[in-house]
């Protein structure tokens, strides 16, 4: 559903017309209704994302790999041959800077994330791809045009939107049962959403350890997975 389909839906449903109630304060509603359900969580199954991030070899103008930050949060990085573990930016420069001088160029193991940044440590010896997971950004709906598709995290969510903003045109045509009806209705409905979106299945397996790269690289900074051979060790 669009920004101008959701002006359209709740002037139909007072019977108004745009000098009636204007873009500019349906836009407003619209705006607090999604920062609302955004908010609701912080980390919305409809906002993971998978992004490749391309570096390129240091050098010795440049002996520290740092990027901008494609996703909002990151959950992890993958590399060629292993998953990088994710330092706090102090440990990771006292762990890979030494005297002022960062580490030779390698195979990056870790990263950190800073300042928007996230750093690869050490920097890379050769380009190479990585992919990151996590959480993406989500676009507010006044940022695009009035046609494009509400970023929301689930299709379901619409009727959270539209529970909002009719509550908030109640109000203002002075329909208090009205407004408390649908503010009641946005209240539950994102209780339940919520609740749908965290609920796990029954055939999701039971993950001990989420970095299949135990052992490797920074291996004191990570626990060795549970795992059944003739038995468990």
């Amino acid at each position: 559903m669009t920004v101008r389909e959701v002006r359209d839906y709740v002037r139909d449903y007072f019977d108004l017309d745009a000098d009636d109630l204007a873009d500019r304060l349906l836009d407003r509603w619209i705006s607090e209704g999604w920062g609302k359900i955004v908010r609701y969580r912080p980390n919305w199954p409809g906002f993971q994302s998978t992004v490749q991030l391309a570096v390129v070899a240091a050098t010795t103008l440049v002996p520290v790999a740092e990027y901008p930050l494609p996703l909002k949060d990151i959950e992890s990085i993958e590399g060629p041959d292993r998953y990088l573990v994710q330092l706090d930016p102090a440990s990771a420069e006292r762990r890979f800077i030494r005297g002022g001088v960062a580490d030779p160029a390698g195979t990056p193991v870790a990263y950190s994330v800073y300042g928007g940044k996230v750093r690869l440590w050490p920097a890379p010896s050769i380009a190479r791809s990585y992919t990151m997971r996590g959480q993406r950004a989500a676009v507010n709906p006044l940022n695009g045009s009035a046609t494009d598709v509400i970023d929301l995290p689930t299709v379901d969510a619409i009727e959270m939107l539209l529970a909002w903003v009719l509550a908030r045109a109640a109000v203002r045509e002075s329909e208090l049962e009205t407004a408390q009806l649908y503010e009641a209705a946005f209240a539950q409905g994102m209780q339940l959403l919520a609740k749908d979106e965290t609920d796990t299945s029954a055939f999701t397996p039971i993950v001990l350890n989420s970095i299949p790269a135990a052992g490797q690289g920074l291996g004191a900074y990570l626990p060795d997975r549970l795992r059944f051979a003739d038995g468990w060790e």
